[in-house]
């Protein structure tokens, strides 16, 4: 899976080389304010293809306040495991420009 995937650790995407690109990233396990603040902090999106995020919390906040980061929402699921709902959301950034 090495050849296929690249995993980091980081403050948002801060701390991710600057002339990299990525088909998709994915933000997970935190409240939808901080994917928020970690989307809205990107400085190279023109760099990311798509996104995936699970918020843990706060998810309709999340989506309320991605249509004002320029993000579309492309799917956008709920799973259920063990009795808890998890929302898997699938975003494209309107800024991407391949």
């Amino acid at each position: 899976i090495d050849d296929f995937v690249s995993t980091i650790v980081s403050d948002g995407l801060n701390d991710y080389p600057k002339e990299l690109t990525a088909d998709v990233v994915v933000i997970a396990g935190m409240g939808g304010n901080e994917i928020l603040k970690i989307l809205k902090n990107i400085k190279n999106i023109k760099n990311y293809k798509s996104f995936i995020v699970q918020p843990m919390q706060d998810a309709d906040v999340l989506r309320q306040g991605l249509n004002a980061l320029n993000f579309e929402i492309m799917s956008d699921i709920i799973i259920e495991e063990n009795g808890k709902f998890y929302s898997i959301i699938r975003l494209i950034s309107l800024l991407f420009n391949p």
